[in-house]
């Protein structure tokens, strides 16, 4: 986390071999003046100016979330490659920067970007100003583009790369954009339409009944960005969550009862608040069994923000949830 006027890349790789780069939250990056950096990850190479112009080769970025950075250049907040050699790129997610992904230099080649979402960028989901003609071998499938102005958007004599399985939605200017040729049509095995996240604005697992269930393809991942198995079910999901086969093990709740108990200090009867998001509805804690309920008929997923280091015992028991089909409704008990 950078605060605002400081930072130039939050990570930045320089010739390195075989790295991996993964589980980061990284917010609040800012450009100094718009030199090309403010990005949130940049696979690159090392000093060509003394004399070493080694490209990273083999490195591995996943698991990463890139938040509100800077949105006022192109590559602001990207995930980003430049004079780099096969890197691959996987259950990523970046929203709110300038741009979700990027791929640039002259060497950018071999890379793949599977299962990643880029959401609500300024600029593009994915942007190649690659300059040498290798991004046409660059692979994007299982990923989400949703209320960008561009999807997918290449610099002026760029090269498309392959593009299969994403899914595009809610794309303002287009959602695959060459500016030499204009728009182009997406892949016959990609989809236009609501993903349908939990909430488009921070909780981008997928809700029952997603289009982008089993609309993937096999790209040799075995698990998502929370380590869900993939696939859960008969075929691999677009996206960086993958849904569970069985909703019990993914935590959707409906009218749960509460209780928070800090260590060795009994019920807390007036714990400081705490934000419980369910089913994209918020609600506040304040005290010892407070009901949680979420939209009538909904699934819903409660995420809990604690308010301050230590540990904590969350009890839950006797939730009912619904199931995908309307008016039947389970029940369960669960404590953790």
């Amino acid at each position: 986390y950078n605060t605002p006027g400081v930072g130039t890349n939050a990570i930045n790789t320089l010739g390195c071999l075989g790295l991996i780069i993964e589980y980061n939250d990284i917010s609040h990056v800012t450009q100094v003046n718009h030199n090309g950096d403010g990005k949130a990850i940049l696979v690159d190479h090392c000093n060509a100016a003394v004399g070493d112009p080694t490209p990273s080769d083999g490195t591995i970025v996943r698991y990463n979330i890139s938040h509100d950075n800077d949105n006022s250049c192109p590559h602001g907040g990207a995930i980003a490659v430049y004079d780099a050699i096969n890197a691959h790129f996987y259950n990523n997610i970046s929203y709110n920067n300038g741009c979700g992904f990027k791929m640039g230099g002259d060497r950018a080649t071999g890379h793949t970007f599977y299962n990643n979402i880029a959401y609500n960028n300024s600029y593009a989901g994915f942007y190649n100003d690659e300059t040498s003609g290798a991004g046409a071998v660059a692979i994007l499938k299982n990923n989400i583009f949703m209320s960008n102005p561009y999807g997918i958007r290449l610099a002026s004599g760029r090269a498309q790369p392959t593009e299969e399985n994403n899914c595009f939605y809610d794309n303002s200017i287009a959602d695959v954009y060459d500016p030499d040729d204009g728009a182009w049509t997406i892949d016959a095995t990609s989809i236009n339409t609501d993903p349908n996240f939990i909430n488009p604005t921070n909780n981008f697992k997928l809700r029952e009944g997603s289009p982008c269930i089993n609309a993937g393809t096999d790209v040799s991942l075995t698990q998502d960005i929370i380590s869900n198995p993939v696939p859960a079910r008969t075929t691999v999901d677009i996206g960086a969550y993958e849904m569970p086969a069985d909703l019990n093990k993914r935590g959707f709740l409906h009218n749960a009862a509460i209780g928070i108990i800090p260590t060795a200090s009994g019920w807390d009867t007036d714990p400081a608040s705490l934000d419980f998001a369910t089913d994209g509805y918020e609600s506040t804690v304040t005290g010892t069994g407070t009901t949680i309920t979420a939209g009538a008929g909904d699934i819903g997923n409660i995420d809990i923000a604690f308010p301050d280091n230590g540990v904590y015992l969350v009890s839950a028991k006797i939730y009912t949830y619904r199931t995908a089909d309307a008016g039947t409704v389970k029940v369960f008990a669960y404590s953790k």
